[in-house]
């Protein structure tokens, strides 16, 4: 008997797999701004935390072991030296406003992926570039 119809199976839905492209770690003072940048990294389907305490982002960053950091430049320069050696594939993004040349020629040294400036950015434009910096991850 020939087929009638083809019946297709999709076996995605009932299987519980992470669909994530990566993990992010949001450690903004705002808690409102990095709520912010949170929820547009969860909506580009990133698992991402968030981490208030700067105390605590050196043992947060060991356990979750996170693709990208978004972070401030000041905190930037006083943990990437340290970040950068334990973990040299994490990329960083700095989030902040107008930036000397030094400043940015440090942070880039210290291995800061990309800094957007707040002025002329808008909270999205930090999961896109996420995304663009993990590409088909």
């Amino acid at each position: 008997m020939p087929y009638v119809f083809k019946q297709s199976f999709v076996m995605d839905p009932l299987v519980a797999v992470e669909s994530a492209i990566g993990t992010a770690l949001v450690s903004i003072q705002d808690a409102e701004l990095g709520g912010l940048y949170a929820k547009h990294l969860e909506e580009q389907d990133f698992f991402v935390r968030k981490c208030s305490d700067e105390q605590s982002l050196p043992a947060l960053i060991a356990e979750f072991k996170p693709h990208v950091l978004v972070c401030s430049p000041e905190l930037a320069l006083d943990y990437l030296p340290v970040f950068h050696k334990s973990h040299p594939s994490l990329r960083v993004i700095t989030v902040g406003y107008n930036l000397s040349e030094q400043d940015l020629a440090d942070l880039m040294r210290f291995g800061v992926t990309s800094h957007c400036n707040r002025h002329f950015s808008k909270p999205k434009d930090i999961a896109t570039l996420a995304r663009q910096l993990l590409g088909n991850y």
